[in-house]
């Protein structure tokens, strides 16, 4: 597969719709829009854009008008020290 392609998952009652990219540098609103783009296709309930970086001003703003979850770098390491 090539890199940065995105996939949407998604099955069930309550489906997520997750795009899987690995960046070196921050996500922009172009991934918030392809989520929100997948949630109708797909049907899902929730986005969500998960990134070990951070989001540009861009992207804060179109999650917020679309309702997409933004996991950045700190929720990720929030999440994973509850985990333990």
């Amino acid at each position: 597969r090539r890199p940065g392609r995105r996939r949407f998952r998604g099955k069930g009652r309550d489906s997520v719709c997750i795009p899987v990219q690995m960046l070196h540098i921050g996500f922009g609103n172009k991934p918030v829009q392809e989520v929100n783009t997948g949630k109708s296709i797909y049907r899902c309930h929730v986005g969500v854009v998960i990134t070990n970086r951070y989001f540009t001003r861009g992207a804060k703003e179109a999650a917020e008008a679309t309702g997409t979850l933004l996991w950045d770098r700190d929720k990720l390491q929030l999440l994973l020290a509850s985990a333990v």
